[in-house]
């Protein structure tokens, strides 16, 4: 008999071992999901400082992109800040990328690039929230 209480005991703390253990598995899956989160998160100046072709490696396609003469386009409110920084980048005759990724679930992202030196470089960008109107 007191061989049979004894491997009920064993039982019944090994069930509850291996449900912490499972816990455990899952806890640790969640808290490596929430990192991997953290890790694909925006960083905004780091981001300033990438080509195109090295942002669209760290962070994937843009969810818009186009491509345009600076000439051609209408100076809307929304671009207003490229007329800002036209000389500085001398943008006059140049076509411009411009490119627009989530920063997270409430907000964008558009950073216009122009070609320097076989590369999209980075020339300005402007964040705002997914409801913003220009």
């Amino acid at each position: 008999m007191k061989n049979v209480i004894f491997l009920v005991i064993i039982i019944v703390v090994g069930s509850c071992k291996s449900k912490n253990d499972a816990q455990d598995d899952v806890t640790n899956l969640l808290e490596i999901k929430t990192q991997q989160q953290q890790d694909k998160k925006m960083d905004i100046e780091a981001l300033k400082k990438l080509t195109l072709e090295e942002a669209v490696k760290t962070y994937k396609q843009p969810l818009k992109d186009a491509s345009f003469k600076y000439t051609d386009i209408n100076i809307t409110e929304f671009r207003i800040e490229l007329k800002n920084v036209a000389k500085k980048y001398k943008l006059q005759d140049q076509i411009i990328k411009e490119a627009t990724w989530e920063i997270n679930q409430d907000a964008l992202i558009t950073v216009w690039y122009s070609k320097q030196n076989k590369s999209w470089s980075y020339v300005h960008a402007i964040t705002y929230n997914k409801g913003d109107e220009f």
